[in-house]
């Protein structure tokens, strides 16, 4: 008897460890295959694990496998309605697949669960960007940061909507507060150089993409700007 009960708690240890395995590989991040693969194990032991069927959204997300990503979203918010992350990594996905609308409603449905999400505001915002209602991205990004005042993604996407509209020095006034928060992200000295060069002020374009590129040796963009901007001042300066 006693022989059988040290068997059974030896099985039921190692069925446990084997469950704790699949649930980090199913959380973690680096690899894709184990992560897809540990989830899959996991809803196959339990159908109603909306998180996993989330986790493996994003692992599919990550492998650019939109649609088996949309799917997974879909099933963990069938299984729970309250699913904000999934809302808002679907409409992540919608958007990348070039689907705005639905990808709005998405984001939309996310701030409505939680009000306070920022990341849904940032999102929404560049769904609304892409459609060119740079208004209404605005206001989203705006949203996004009184949420969240050291958020420097949003500032920097509020920074390219005001651009879009020829606001430049709202434009500018965003990439610096994007600046300040991240010094070392080449994208927003990227950004911030091609303001600058629509205001003809071409020494602080030059300036902000070599400050690019020196953080960044491989920041192709910003010696393209860099380029551009030096190919437009000479085309002004020409007698």
């Amino acid at each position: 008897m006693l022989k059988a009960i040290l068997v059974g708690l030896v099985l039921v240890i190692g069925a446990n460890s084997a469950l704790a395995d699949s649930r980090r590989d199913c959380e973690q991040e680096n690899d894709h295959d184990l992560r897809i693969r540990a989830c899959g194990d996991i809803i196959g032991g339990d159908g109603r694990a909306a998180w996993a069927y989330h986790s493996r959204g994003d692992a599919y997300q990550d492998k650019g496998d939109l649609d088996r990503a949309i799917a997974d979203y879909t099933r963990a918010i069938a299984i729970n309605p309250q699913y904000t992350d999934a809302y808002n990594n679907r409409g992540v996905a919608y958007q990348r697949k070039g689907v705005h609308d639905p990808a709005i409603a998405d984001h939309t449905r996310a701030i409505e669960i939680d009000p306070g999400l920022a990341v849904a505001y940032l999102n929404r915002g560049y769904a609304y960007h892409r459609k060119i209602d740079h208004d209404r991205a605005i206001a989203d990004y705006t949203r996004a940061i009184e949420i969240n005042p050291q958020y420097a993604d949003a500032y920097n996407s509020r920074g390219k909507a005001y651009y879009s509209k020829g606001d430049f020095d709202r434009a500018i006034a965003d990439y610096k507060a994007a600046i300040k928060i991240e010094p070392r992200e080449p994208l927003h000295y990227d950004d911030r150089s091609l303001a600058y060069m629509e205001k003809r002020d071409f020494d602080r374009a030059i300036a902000d993409a070599t400050t690019a590129i020196e953080i960044s040796p491989q920041y192709a963009s910003a010696y393209n700007t860099r380029g551009v901007v030096t190919g437009s001042r000479a085309i002004t300066t020409a007698p």
